[in-house]
């Protein structure tokens, strides 16, 4: 006899560089709410190209292209958010190559910005990767203080419950 309500067995994740750079605390962004934020990591980019950190889908695309929310295929929830006060660039320097709804591989390109740009309109280019889900999670460890290069660099180590 088996048991249907038997436990899932909780997964090892680990979460991979989104884009090429410097790895550092939340704390180091300058923007208040991600400070605040429990887990995540914030990497100062060396150019326009992030990739899914993780086999997942995306459930979230802001309008803008400036944010993507992607959720691992072991139920970790990420927001990549792009720069501080992105959001009032409108677009403009941001192009998505995915979409809400779209199932990715680690390391499938997500979207292309214009670093430049950011760098000029924006407080900061910093960006963000924080998991916005973290009572689901066991464990985790943020992996700042290395550099970091896209879709190779774990930067975030965890375990789901």
């Amino acid at each position: 006899m088996f048991n249907l309500f038997k436990k899932k067995k909780s997964a090892n994740i680990e979460i991979m560089a989104p884009l090429n750079g410097q790895l550092m605390g939340l704390k180091e962004i300058p923007d208040v709410a991600f400070q605040y934020m429990v887990q995540g990591i914030g990497i100062g980019p060396e150019d326009g190209e992030v990739v899914s950190p993780v086999d997942g889908k995306v459930v979230a695309l802001f309008p803008t292209n400036h944010a993507i929310g992607i959720t691992s295929m072991e139920g970790m929830e990420l927001l990549i958010h792009i720069g501080v006060d992105t959001v009032e660039m409108n677009g403009e320097g941001f192009i998505a190559h995915a979409k809400t709804g779209d199932k990715v591989k680690k390391g499938q390109p997500l979207i292309s910005f214009s670093l430049g740009l950011v760098i000029q309109k924006a407080v900061s280019h910093i960006t963000a990767v924080v998991v916005t889900n973290p009572d689901k999670i066991l464990t985790i460890e943020c992996l700042a203080g290395q550099f970091a290069k896209r879709g190779e660099t774990v930067i975030i180590k965890a375990q789901n419950k």
